[in-house]
């Protein structure tokens, strides 16, 4: 019996052609995908690395901890913005830049604000402190507190993926310049003849507690009243311990305290007032 065979049909050139374009097309669909997928991550990578280095610096007082305001960050401990982001997650070499030589700050208990003191870090990784989600290094200005990410394509303006992304750090957020009140119910008890009164403010500059007098003074009250200090460069957030003192003809920080209040600061909020 004679079998017959059929014969097989290769591919012609234009059928070969078609597939080959099918298959380019779907492979550059696949990639512009893939690419918008990358870029979307490194995009959200930005952003949420941004946000972590603004509660490094200067916390969250909306979060609470025990019942308090979350006082974490840099700021909190250090009293100034970071000079620099490696400050975030390591010991600056000089913790004072306006002072000569370099002052080491490590962390101590300080009994008069009754809170550490000093460098507590790291606030956050050295990762996230040095490149954006596209591997580049942040752009930050301490001068204005901006920290920026400048995209996909490193540089200023954009669109898509190479749009700009920026965290600002404002002086409300570390720095407060209300003035204090203070009401007396009446006259203080002088330990000697009083000649006026001033006010002093124990608060952390530069990793350490230091003691600043206010700038404005009264003469001895002879009544009840309010009475409203002002600090000339502002107090910053974060434990503050005020002082009210006799003004003797000498240093108010070196005069006879007649009342002293301990109290927290927080940003974008009044003041507490005191009264006596």
């Amino acid at each position: 019996m004679r079998r017959r065979l059929s014969a097989s049909r290769g591919f012609t050139l234009l059928e070969l052609v078609v597939v080959i374009a099918v298959l380019a097309l779907v492979a550059n669909l696949a990639t512009e995908h893939l690419v918008q997928v990358t870029d979307q991550q490194r995009y959200e990578t930005s952003r949420d690395r941004l946000q972590r280095l603004q509660y490094a610096i200067v916390g969250d007082d909306s979060r609470t901890s025990n019942g308090q305001p979350d006082l974490f960050g840099f700021v909190h401990d250090m009293g100034r913005p970071p000079v620099d982001l490696s400050e975030l997650y390591e010991e600056p070499a000089d913790c004072d830049p306006t002072r000569d030589g370099n002052q080491s700050c490590p962390a101590g208990f300080d009994p008069a604000l009754g809170r550490s003191v000093g460098w507590r870090g790291p606030y956050i990784s050295a990762r996230d402190a040095k490149q954006d989600g596209w591997g580049n290094p942040w752009q930050y200005d301490s001068g204005s507190g901006r920290i920026v990410s400048l995209g996909a394509d490193d540089a200023l303006g954009g669109e898509g993926p190479a749009v700009d992304q920026m965290v600002s750090i404002q002086q409300a957020d570390h720095l407060i310049r209300d003035a204090v009140g203070i009401t007396l119910t009446s006259p203080p008890p002088p330990t000697s003849p009083l000649q006026g009164i001033c006010l002093t403010a124990t608060h952390i500059r530069h990793g350490e507690p230091i003691t600043v007098a206010s700038a404005s003074t009264f003469p001895a009250p002879q009544a009840p009243g309010e009475y409203w200090f002002q600090f000339d460069d502002g107090l910053p957030i974060g434990r503050l311990s005020l002082s009210l003192r006799e003004v003797d003809g000498a240093d108010c920080t070196r005069a006879t305290a007649l009342a002293t209040w301990t109290t927290t600061v927080y940003p974008r909020r009044a003041l507490e007032r005191f009264s006596l």
